[in-house]
C-alpha cells in the first residue's frame, strides 16, 4: 500500500511537471476554420497583441482559414515558476495536535499557511486515509473532515482520483 502511494506521488509530480510551460521556438501556425486569435494566443502562451504585432494584422477580428501566422516565442520569455508540493498521508481525521495524536489538521494548516506565505505556488496533496479513525469524521460520514480539508489545507485530496479524472 505504501509503495502504491509513493508511485501515485511520483506520477502526480511528473504530471504537474509536464503541465508546466516549457520554452518554445517561434513557430508558424496555419489558421483553421473557426479559429480566433484569442484561442490561438492561449494555445501558445502569448497575447493577441503579440500575434497582431508579429504579423502586422490590421484587423484582429478578420483572419481566414489558410492564413499563416508567425507565433512569437513569448513562452520562452516567461519567468520560471517555482512550485512547492506538500504531501500528507494517513492523517486519519486528526483535527488537533497532541502528543498522543501526532500531526493533526490544526498544526498542518499552520504549516501550510507558513509555506504559502513563502511561496504562493504551493500545492498540498493527500494520498490516503484522511476520513476515518476519529469520532468527528465517523458521526457525519466524513463531511466535517471534507470541510476542514477544503477550507484549510488541500488543493488536491486523494491524488489518485485527480490523476484518473
Amino acid at each position: 500500500m505504501k509503495s502504491r502511494r509513493f508511485i501515485v506521488l511520483i506520477v502526480t509530480v511528473v504530471l504537474l511537471t509536464s503541465m508546466m510551460v516549457l520554452p518554445a521556438l517561434a513557430t508558424t501556425y496555419e489558421v483553421q476554420s473557426g479559429d480566433m486569435l484569442y484561442r490561438i494566443a492561449q494555445k501558445y502562451g502569448v497575447t493577441v497583441q503579440q500575434i497582431v504585432d508579429a504579423n502586422d494584422i490590421k484587423n484582429p477580428d478578420l483572419i481566414y482559414p489558410g492564413d499563416k501566422l508567425l507565433i512569437p516565442d513569448g513562452i520562452a520569455a516567461k519567468d520560471d515558476v517555482e512550485i512547492t508540493i506538500l504531501h500528507t498521508n494517513d492523517v486519519h481525521s486528526r483535527v488537533s495536535f497532541s502528543a498522543n495524536d501526532g500531526m493533526g489538521y490544526e498544526k498542518l494548516s499552520t504549516i501550510v499557511k507558513e509555506m504559502r506565505a513563502k511561496n504562493p505556488n504551493t500545492l498540498v496533496m493527500d494520498a490516503g486515509d484522511a476520513f476515518h479513525g476519529q469520532t468527528i469524521s465517523t458521526l457525519n460520514k466524513g463531511e466535517s473532515i471534507v470541510q476542514i480539508i477544503t477550507d484549510c489545507i488541500h488543493d488536491l485530496h486523494n491524488t489518485l482520483s485527480f490523476i484518473e479524472s
